[in-house]
């Protein structure tokens, strides 16, 4: 049996348009990425786990009790080094680094956001937490919506170097478990935290508890026939180089995957020196106006490790290999373009490093992502784990058939009743 999916809605078993592959609406691109700080009191290495006043529908805690050039970042990153330590393997999002100077305050300890961090001391000093990205390749840092929490009165200042970059306060006294802007917490929007010697600071006169930091980023938008991304400008990227493996010049970026510009391709922001397993991913959104199919290939130039092997995922979707060369000091082989189905809704595009016997070698310096839509038509769906592979499912195909039926209400009944909650069941 096949089904034939016609149109630009997706109603249940309605896809769009065209060939090959089709992605489902329910993309898994983040709006807005947050880094979660609780400030914790002297050696609490405990996270808090509750909400805060910027719900990030996640509320991953990263827990920091002082020290230096610490990495934070966003759920979508792990593994990720200090400003001090060499690269290692990691998965790199959003993500600053944090510093406390440890001038004349104490700690205040407790178990939730706002009973705990850091008090301003007796003494003369400039008590502050500092936040700054790498001066290397410009590969962490981004603009963001701080939020500042403090329990108690009392005022926060954000300086860069010796200007000041804004000021606010808080009356504290707000009852637990709520959140008062202007009570006990505040918020300083668009805040650059990028490769600059300065770093941007947080001064504190009485007491700061926590601290989020909202991205400003937002996907890239595919609302025309063709759409470049510049692959330097990733969202998430996979960094595998153990640093000093690698030859002059690559591994000279010890804080990340490299990131460069090049004068001969204006507006570039390249991704350099890929090793086998390195990837990036890029959170896109369709408007229903340019929902369609789209030819996606990746322009580079792959010097002197020859042909490319980009494996490209829509969606976590293996959609196969995509390489062009884009460079002028070089020529090298093309693989064709691969067409995939974007439906209105946020999706994410990640390409990899990869190797197999068709794709022999590993690709060098990748430039853009190309999106060119093309002439829309039906598709067709031709089985059932299409249907599931896709996530096109009914919510009560609970035996993935494709009917909802009397099959559907046996794995129900067999269940009936019984629990598994680790918790305990009642």
């Amino acid at each position: 049996m096949q089904k034939k999916l016609i149109g630009g809605v997706k109603m249940k078993k309605k896809l769009l348009i065209v060939i090959l592959f089709c992605i489902a609406i329910a993309g898994v691109a983040s709006a807005r990425e947050v880094i979660n700080i609780d400030l914790n009191g002297y050696n609490d290495n405990r996270p808090y786990s509750g909400t805060a006043a910027y719900d990030d529908g996640i509320n991953k805690w990263n827990a920091y009790s002082g020290g230096w050039g610490k990495p934070m970042g966003s759920p979508r990153s792990f593994a990720l080094v200090t400003s001090a330590e060499p690269n290692r393997p990691g998965v790199y999002a959003a993500q600053v680094w944090i510093g406390d100077p440890g001038v004349d305050h104490t700690y205040k300890t407790g178990t939730g956001l706002m009973d705990d961090g850091f008090v301003n001391g007796p003494n003369a000093g400039d008590p502050n937490i500092q936040l700054f990205g790498s001066r290397t390749f410009g590969t962490y840092g981004g603009t963001y919506d701080i939020y500042v929490y403090g329990n108690a009165a009392g005022s926060f200042t954000l300086k860069r170097g010796s200007t000041v970059m804004g000021a606010n306060s808080v009356t504290g006294g707000v009852p637990a478990g709520q959140f008062v802007l202007g009570g006990n917490y505040v918020v300083f929007s668009g805040v650059n935290i990028a490769s600059d010697p300065n770093f941007v600071r947080i001064i504190y006169s009485n007491e700061i508890n926590g601290l989020q930091l909202v991205s400003t980023k937002q996907p890239v938008a595919i609302n025309s026939n063709r759409v470049r991304i510049i692959a330097g400008n990733y969202d998430v990227a996979g960094d595998l180089n153990p640093v000093g493996s690698d030859a002059a010049p690559r591994g000279t970026n010890l804080y990340g995957p490299e990131v460069f510009s090049d004068a001969c391709v204006p507006g570039s922001r390249y991704v350099g020196y890929l090793d086998t397993g390195e990837f990036m991913e890029y959170d896109i959104t369709v408007d229903v106006a340019n929902q369609g199919r789209y030819a996606i290939v990746m322009d580079l130039n792959p010097q002197t490790h020859g042909t490319a092997g980009l494996r490209l995922y829509v969606d976590d979707v293996n959609i196969g290999y995509t390489s062009r060369d884009a460079a002028l000091q070089s020529v090298g082989p093309t693989i064709p373009p691969l067409d995939v189905n974007l439906v209105a809704g946020t999706h994410t595009i990640k390409w990899v490093c990869a190797v197999d016997t068709a794709h022999p070698s590993t690709g060098e310096n990748v430039y853009d992502v190309n999106l060119t839509r093309l002439v829309p038509s039906a598709v067709v769906i031709p089985d059932c784990n299409t249907v599931n592979g896709y996530a096109l499912d009914y919510a009560g195909d609970l035996n993935k058939d494709c009917y909802v039926d009397t099959k559907d209400l046996d794995v129900i009944t067999e269940q009936w009743l019984d629990c598994d909650d680790p918790q305990g069941c009642q």
